[in-house]
């Protein structure tokens, strides 16, 4: 269970950082082509240019693989602190 709950703190770390931070980014930078006009008007400029899906290079997939690997140890690290055992001392005798 320890290691599903790490793969999961894993992949959410990669849709934050892969996915959602880029995605606040685009939103940033296309308000940032929204001109007011004299009239008091909003005039939002669109670029004429495609959107194609490209296969991330060979750095792309590294790093996504990094945050990867950050998520989940991140995550297994407090995992682990957690289910830490009390040590057994050998004075304290169990009741019965």
């Amino acid at each position: 269970m320890n290691y599903f709950k790490s793969v999961l703190a894993g992949l959410a770390a990669v849709l934050i950082v892969c996915g959602v931070l880029p995605g606040l980014a685009a939103l940033i930078y296309f308000y940032g082509f929204v001109k007011n006009s004299g009239g008091g008007e909003t005039e939002i400029v669109f670029h004429s240019y495609a959107l194609h899906w490209r296969v991330p290079s060979l750095a792309g997939w590294l790093f996504v693989l990094a945050v990867f690997v950050v998520g989940f140890l991140w995550q297994f690290r407090r995992l682990a602190k957690r289910a830490v055992l009390p040590s057994a001392d050998s004075s304290r005798r169990p009741c019965s």
